[in-house]
């Protein structure tokens, strides 16, 4: 009994620790706004990316939303989409890179943590639907949502990691930080080359679907009748020449346009539009860089 009380206490106390983790903080932001004229989704490039007040000043009479959350997948821009439409946006922003759209995302108990966990409590069926769990992986998840010491896991963990790089970084120099963390954690997340080339040629030969999670929230928005505008998100000049500049990479980027417009959306390559020095680390723009980069896009599709 004693045993039992402490893990209750336990998981009353995890509850009030997590109800500001990023997933809540934009949930309570859908809630709480008043309609939108614009909406943002994606992961972090795509928070990065967006100055609101920026838009808002090039493009007058506009209200923007950014719901994008860091670490996240197209399983959970779905689920904001489908939270934020009751805000009714006359336009969706859905910013990618690489082979987002298309390649599978690993859903395993031990992917979903972090930012993901939101798949346990934000529309959890539509969300087993599109992981494709079903049978006893479905039930996994359902009763892993009962247990926020488990959900909410990689919370602890946070804390705990925390420490470790306070204490092994006593003696050197500090780390290069960025607003999304130490700037070297993103200088690796690169495929190699090769491999990646072959992916997109594989992708067009077979005419590989989008997600599903990809496809519903094209089809959500097209069904809310709102425009979709997707957005291949800017890239430094190294990401572009070693993945970017093939003959495989410019047919993907046909075949993701051409599915694009078959669900009625607007493609924008975007890839090219910043120069290096807009950036904070590999992938994310700088803050300068974003008000850079959301001026032109507002510009742009108001003259389009």
């Amino acid at each position: 009994m004693v045993w039992a009380g402490a893990l209750g206490l336990l998981n009353v106390a995890i509850v009030r620790l997590t109800a500001n983790s990023l997933p809540r903080q934009v949930l309570r932001a859908i809630a709480e706004s008043a309609n939108v004229t614009d909406l943002f989704v994606g992961n972090s490039v795509m928070v990065a990316a967006l100055d609101r007040a920026g838009f808002e000043a090039a493009r007058p009479g506009t209200r923007a939303l950014n719901v994008a959350v860091g670490s996240t997948s197209p399983v959970e821009h779905d689920l904001f989409v489908h939270r934020a439409l009751r805000l009714a946006p006359q336009r969706v922003y859905y910013a990618f890179f690489d082979s987002q759209l298309t390649r599978p995302v690993p859903s395993r108990w031990r992917d979903l943590s972090g930012t993901r966990a939101m798949v346990y409590y934000v529309d959890r069926e539509r969300a087993i639907r599109l992981m494709g769990r079903d049978g006893p992986s479905a039930w996994q998840v359902r009763l892993t949502s009962w247990l926020p010491m488990v959900v909410e896991r990689a919370t602890l963990w946070a804390a705990v990691e925390r420490a470790r790089r306070k204490l092994a970084g006593f003696g050197a120099p500090p780390p290069e930080i960025g607003r999304f963390g130490r700037t070297a954690d993103f200088a690796g997340l690169e495929d190699d080359p090769d491999v990646f080339r072959q992916y997109c040629a594989d992708v067009v030969a077979h005419r590989a679907p989008l997600l599903a999670a990809v496809r519903d929230l094209f089809e959500t928005v097209r069904d809310a009748r709102a425009e979709l505008i997707v957005i291949e998100a800017p890239m430094t000049s190294s990401h572009r020449r070693r993945f970017y500049d093939t003959p495989e990479w410019e047919a993907y980027r046909a075949y993701v346009r051409s599915e694009t417009e078959r669900f009625g959306g607007r493609f924008v390559d975007a890839s090219d539009w910043m120069v290096d020095a807009a950036f904070e680390d590999a992938v994310h723009l700088s803050a300068a860089g974003a008000t850079t980069f959301t001026t032109r896009l507002a510009l742009r599709l108001a003259r389009s």
